[in-house]
């Protein structure tokens, strides 16, 4: 068997090709995607073992290239993403099977074999030509049960001979198979060598000519000597200690670059410290984070590479450099004390977990928005904080200003609530708020205060940046109101200036830079649409004469386009005549600046036009209460999907959502709870899906969702994973009491279920009160049937499994996912429904327990047989992996170890089932 190793960490290509070459499996080696992808595309492999973290190429790309040229070659990702939907990207673009890091070596291999027989790439367990056995497992070759010693590149022959026993096989064929790309290619004299060496071997046990030679073609094993019956031998059960010796060498050999990566995670720890840490430099140490995270975890320290997955997830995140310092720094320190266990325990059962004290979880809240709370009354303060949590929003709290400026200082936050009288007697308060408004970068500030005079309502309008809220008020308008200041003020504002002069353009990025305005500059109008569409900024400024096209021109094509008409636009002329200032207006403009700026001027003016522009986009197209889109921006977002999948022949999912008893919780508990739990299952889907879904607020308790490029099959496992996250997600009642609040859905598909809008939403909306009838919290799609009279042909799953703790979460993720399923706890009552002249259920699928109380799983695939295997596959959920040989042999179709991952499970579940369709 010839397998390419595509992976870039060292530690895992040494394991793997080790592991792989005691079995006797040729292996290319290929560090980096590009080279990877040239050698599958160039040369004959019966596996590719493929990394999905890959520099150059990602291993989902190159396994989505294979399967579009026509390459059927078996394809295993090895990823360290542990999320159910990294692996249905992965499955989806052609991979036959994953296996996460940490590896499992004994898994690994044991998939490796599985995936080979399934292709039939190995005919069985023990190969055999007559009396003549080759026994993978044991690595032993026998003939007559007398054992037969051959150096291993004989062996290896011999075993390409056994693989191909009706094959004739040219010397180049040999080559191919036997000798892998990093060994020098042997000539023709070499292997004949080798093949008169096996025959010499041969002829000491009587067996004469059992390779023989074709002339001008090559050579083949001699029919002669074949027997009808193969046997299949038992799996050695020394294998695992085969394994644990062969990585404890490894270990021992190539610990020492575990010590040097972690020098280097240190040698980061120095840059950051000092500021001087670039994007390219933590992209790498990030990268040798992940790297390490995997190696530890195949070796089998998993408190260790737990630890590397921390910092890896530290260092993509968006800290500041002093921040990011400090938390690096507890992670790489807890890393070194691990180091050190490390190189005194052994490999198996190694106790890796390190002696210092580490803090809890690191990244909570860190890339939330800020609200300072500036009040005196702590327990409305504390109150409002835990309400802001709901909202993903960060707090800090101040009883005066004094403090506040200690806080601001410290860390600058995104918004202000400032509890103050409104009178001019507090001229502290006054000033505070004067300060903050004549920062060179401005903070908004709610006034949370109760009611004064239109005197002093009149002082505060004054001052830049401010927003009055009146007391009294619930949390969650407070909390309405920072969300609003959030949405108009947001932390990024982008601007794309065009003017053919670069000193104008100058002058103006020397102006805006220090207010926190990224300015991108064009000085050739002519590249403006496309300089748009790829900047995406939120306001223009444009220069009205310019050489090819003139300002108004542009002004007037982006007024004139449906997505983009709402952009602010400001002119730049250094003319002010009546007749000018007439046609910048008429042609659609917000504003004008003549071209001797003033600082003070330009930015007050781009700030104003950006809040406006903000607030009037957020009024018509985000619904405040959740974050997300309105009806009115999903019915153009949703239209804009589905013309996109009219010109790519691609397929759109429109889901409609429903939150269940979600009239119960307002009756109970309020409206004020009830716009809780929508805030937070609003933030909670925008969470969930891509960038280019949409993703919007539909009704009171409805939303709906758009899916570009997903089938229904794919849309109803994405959702319901989803729903099985939201289950999970801590929601209490006003008094602190756990809130259970699920979702139903129901899904259409684009064009299988209609080609319009309209049509989709009705059929996915029916789907829903489908979903509804049949129990709620469950995701259904169109192709979905309701149980008739006659239930044998029309069940999806059989789950035969004794034990109630492990049975009912699959039933019940099954029951999300609109399977439909019966439950058998016993083997010899599976038995009697499944077979006979008329079973009582024929599933399309079995879930099969290894562990039954009355009869084990190997004997129920024994009498169930395999016609019934065949018609209904099995998935085998095994304890022990030592019968998965076994198991096949019987006529599974897969196998799942425990303890088992239940999303998993459905995983292998769902493309077992499309592969049966």
């Amino acid at each position: 068997m010839r397998i390419l190793l595509v992976e870039d960490d060292e530690s895992i290509v040494d394991v793997l090709t080790t592991i792989l070459a005691e079995r006797n499996y040729r292996v290319d080696v290929a560090r980096d995607g590009q080279i990877g992808w040239q050698m599958a595309e160039t040369q004959t492999y019966d596996l590719v073992l493929l990394d999905v973290g890959l520099p150059k190429l990602d291993g989902i790309s190159i396994c989505r290239r294979l399967r579009q040229v026509g390459n059927q070659v078996l394809v295993m990702l090895l990823t360290a993403r542990n999320s159910t939907t990294d692996k249905l990207f992965g499955l989806d673009a052609g991979a036959d099977d994953y296996v996460v890091k940490p590896l499992n070596l004994q898994e690994l291999t044991a998939r490796i074999r599985a995936l080979l027989r399934r292709r039939g790439a190995i005919a069985s367990p023990v190969l055999e030509w007559g009396h003549l056995r080759l026994d993978p497992n044991r690595r032993e070759i026998t003939y007559e049960g007398r054992l037969l010693q051959f150096s291993h590149k004989e062996y290896q022959l011999l075993e390409l001979f056994l693989q191909h026993p009706n094959r004739v096989l040219s010397r180049s064929a040999i080559v191919n198979d036997v000798w892998s790309l990093d060994e020098t290619p042997p000539n023709e004299d070499t292997v004949k060598s080798h093949i008169k060496s096996i025959r010499r071997k041969l002829d000491a046990f009587g067996v004469r000519d059992l390779i023989e030679t074709l002339y001008g073609q090559g050579y083949r094993l001699n029919p002669e000597y074949r027997l009808e019956q193969p046997q299949i031998a038992e799996q050695t059960s020394t294998e695992q200690e085969t394994l644990e010796l062969a990585v404890s060498k490894i270990w021992q050999r190539t610990k020492g670059s575990t010590l040097e990566r972690l020098d280097s995670l240190q040698q980061m720890i120095y840059f950051l410290q000092s500021g001087t840490l670039d994007n390219d430099l933590l992209q790498s140490v990030s990268h040798s984070a992940h790297k390490l995270a995997g190696s530890l975890g195949t070796f089998g320290f998993q408190t260790a590479s737990r630890l590397a997955q921390q910092l890896e997830a530290l260092l993509q995140s968006k800290l500041p450099q002093e921040v990011l310092a400090q938390k690096a720094q507890q992670l790489v320190t807890a890393l070194y004390e691990s180091y050190e266990l490390l190189t005194e325990e052994p490999i198996a059962g190694a106790d890796d977990t390190p002696k210092g004290n580490l803090a809890g979880p690191i990244l909570v809240n860190e890339e939330w928005p800020l609200l300072l709370i500036i009040d005196q009354d702590h327990d409305l303060a504390e109150n409002i904080a835990k309400e802001a949590n709901v909202w993903k929003i960060r707090t800090e709290i101040a009883p005066d200003p004094a403090v506040a400026r200690e806080r601001i200082a410290h860390n600058r936050p995104d918004v202000i609530l400032f509890d103050t009288p409104l009178n001019d007697k507090d001229k502290q308060s006054m000033a505070f708020l004067q300060e903050i408004a004549n920062r060179d970068i401005p903070i908004p500030v709610i006034v949370f205060s109760a009611p004064e005079t239109a005197n002093d309502r009149l002082a505060l309008a004054h001052l830049e940046g401010q927003t009055f809220l009146q007391k009294p008020a619930p949390s969650n308008q407070v909390l309405r109101a920072v969300n609003q200041a959030l949405q108009a003020n947001p932390t990024i504002v982008k601007i794309l200036a065009v003017d053919d002069d670069p000193q104008i353009l100058a002058v103006l990025k020397a102006l805006l830079d220090p207010q926190g305005i990224e300015l991108v500059g064009l000085e050739d109008p002519t590249r403006f649409w496309e300089t748009l569409k790829l900047t995406q900024p939120d306001l223009l400024i444009l220069d009205i004469s310019m050489p090819g096209v003139s300002g108004l021109d542009l002004c007037r094509l982006v007024r004139s386009d449906f997505e983009l008409n709402w952009l602010p636009i400001l002119f730049l002329t250094a003319q002010d005549d009546l007749l000018t200032l007439q046609q910048v207006f008429k042609a659609g403009a917000d504003d004008y600046l003549p071209k001797v700026l003033i600082a003070e001027e330009l930015v007050t003016r781009v700030r104003n036009r950006l809040q406006q522009s903000r607030m009037a986009r957020s009024q018509l197209e985000i619904d405040l209460l959740t974050g997300l889109a309105n009806q009115h921006r999903a019915i153009q977002g949703l239209n804009q999907l589905l013309h996109l999948a009219s010109r790519s022949q691609q397929p759109v999912c429109l889901v409609v959502l429903d939150l269940d008893g979600f009239k119960r919780v307002n009756d109970h508990y309020g409206f004020i709870q009830g716009d809780r739990v929508l805030r937070q299952f609003g933030y909670f889907l925008q969470q969930q899906f891509r960038a280019g879904d949409v993703v919007a607020r539909w009704g009171r308790g409805e939303f709906v969702v758009g899916l570009y490029g997903i089938r229904r099959d794919e849309g109803v496992e994405r959702l319901a994973e989803i729903l099985e996250d939201w289950r999970s997600q801590p929601l209490t009642t006003p008094d602190g009491n756990p809130l259970r609040v699920s979702f139903s859905a129901g899904i259409a598909q684009y064009p299988v279920d209609g080609s319009a809008l309209q049509m989709l939403y009705r059929t996915a909306d029916a789907m829903l009160y489908q979903a509804k009838y049949a129990g709620r919290n469950r995701i259904l799609s169109a192709g979905w049937r309701p149980l008739t009279g006659a239930v044998a042909s029309q069940i999806d799953v059989v789950l035969i499994h004794p034990e109630n703790e492990l049975a009912q979460p699959i039933l019940w993720a099954l029951e999300t996912r609109g399977y439909h399923t019966r439950w058998l706890r016993f083997g010899q009552e599976a038995i009697a429904a499944l077979s006979g002249e008329s079973p009582s259920l024929k599933p399309r699928l079995i879930l099969l327990s290894q562990d039954l109380s009355d009869i084990d799983g190997l004997n129920v695939l024994k009498q169930l047989g395999v016609n019934i295997l065949q018609q209904s596959r099995t998935i085998f959920l095994l304890s022990n992996p030592d019968l998965v040989e076994s198991a096949q042999g019987l006529g599974i179709f897969d196998y799942v170890l425990k303890p088992l991952n239940v999303t998993v499970l459905m995983q292998r579940l769902r493309q077992t089932l499309l592969i049966r369709s």
